[in-house]
């Protein structure tokens, strides 16, 4: 069994509203949680359906579409050329099948997070 770290974009409900009355273009929100699995791509598939999932969760069950609004998966090979390294012990580690607490996954969840540490480098 091998960890990746996978990081995953979606959007919310209140994002493409604000996008459609300021015309202006929405950038992605992004997530990311660790994954154990056999392959990275058993790890990125589950990643996807966790994504999917974790897309109706922000949204109170209102279908967004996250695959129609072209989102997307991937595997976080260097964490620090990403900017993730302060922000390791946050993402949460599931296996394969294992479904993530999403509610410590949503942006006010990080907020509360960073209160607790000494981000002074975030």
């Amino acid at each position: 069994m091998q960890t990746f770290l996978i990081s995953f974009t979606y959007h919310t409900a209140t994002d493409w509203a604000l996008s459609e009355i300021t015309n202006e273009p929405m950038e992605p929100r992004t997530s990311s949680l660790f994954i154990t699995g056999e392959s990275e791509k058993q790890a990125l598939a589950w990643s996807e359906d966790v994504a999917i999932r974790f897309m109706d969760y922000v949204n109170e069950g209102g279908y967004l579409g996250w695959r129609e609004k072209e989102n997307t998966c991937w595997v976080e090979d260097d964490p620090g050329a990403a900017g993730l390294e302060e922000t390791l012990p946050f993402f949460q580690t599931v296996r394969v099948g294992e479904t993530p607490v999403f509610d410590k996954m949503t942006t006010d969840a990080y907020m509360d997070w960073l209160e607790g540490e000494d981000c002074d480098g975030i």
